[in-house]
This record gives structure tokens, C-alpha cells and sequence, in this order.
């Protein structure tokens, strides 16, 4: 990437209000899994130490979502660790409630070239999974 095209990415994602991928991970690296751990179960030493993420009923981890011709081509998602939700009573994943993502909205920029070297953007809303709650199950009554 040329001097010219990565200070009109870095306009582009300043125009995106969207922080980078790098100052998100310099604030927590450990925010970030290679692979999605197991529903915990909790313990004193346990909560002691955790983020909110994981002291949560609805614990949840972080997961890159890539796409080249995107801007931001690197997008950080929350994935729900437990199917149930974690009874803050004894510590462990119960099934009467379930965990859910919840949703906002950023705004991105799609890129294709053009003829004669330039290239048009067009801009999209994508729904991003930002945490994880709990809820009640989904049933027929």
C-alpha cells in the first residue's frame, strides 16, 4: 500500500468514526481469541480478575471478521461462549434462559475498481454482533 492510498484509508476510516483494529487490541490483547474458549464456570479467583465480558451471564469473546475491499477491512465481533446462561448463584451454564448476541450498527465502505485505475465506494450498514445478554428461550405457546 502506497503513502497515497493508506492516508486515504486512514481519511476513509476517521470519516467512519471507526477506532483501528490495532488501538482496540493495545487495550486489552487478551480481548482477542485464537479459538472460541468453552462456557466458564466461574470461581473467586476467577471473577477477581475477569473483564466484564466475562462476569457477564452471558459471557462472550472476540473474533476478527475479515474482508478485503472493505473499509475497515478487519472488524472485531463478540461471539457468545455458552448456549444457556451462567446462574450467578453456583457458577454454572443453566438452560432455562439462552445467550443471545446483541446487535449495533457501523457503518462500512465497499471498494471496486473502475476503468482507468479508479475505484468507488459505496457505503453499507452492517449489523455487528457488539456483546451477548441472556434472554428468555424462544416458544410456541
Amino acid at each position: 500500500m502506497n503513502a497515497d492510498s493508506l492516508s486515504r484509508e486512514e481519511k476513509l476510516l476517521k470519516r467512519l468514526k471507526t477506532p483501528p483494529l490495532q488501538i482496540l487490541l493495545s487495550q486489552n490483547p487478551r480481548n482477542l481469541q485464537k479459538s472460541i474458549p468453552p462456557c466458564p464456570n466461574w470461581t473467586p479467583s476467577f471473577l477477581e480478575k475477569s473483564d466484564l465480558k466475562d462476569r457477564s451471564l452471558s459471557p462472550w469473546t472476540f473474533k476478527i471478521n475479515h474482508k478485503k475491499g472493505r473499509v475497515p477491512e478487519a472488524i472485531i465481533e463478540a461471539v457468545c461462549l455458552c448456549r444457556g446462561c451462567i446462574n450467578p448463584s453456583n457458577g454454572t451454564e443453566v438452560h432455562h434462559s439462552v445467550s443471545v448476541p446483541v446487535y449495533g450498527s457501523i457503518l462500512v465502505l465497499h471498494h471496486r475498481e473502475c476503468p482507468g485505475g479508479q475505484v468507488r465506494y459505496h457505503q453499507e450498514h452492517l449489523r455487528v454482533a457488539v456483546g451477548c445478554t441472556c434472554a428468555a428461550p424462544v416458544q410456541a405457546f
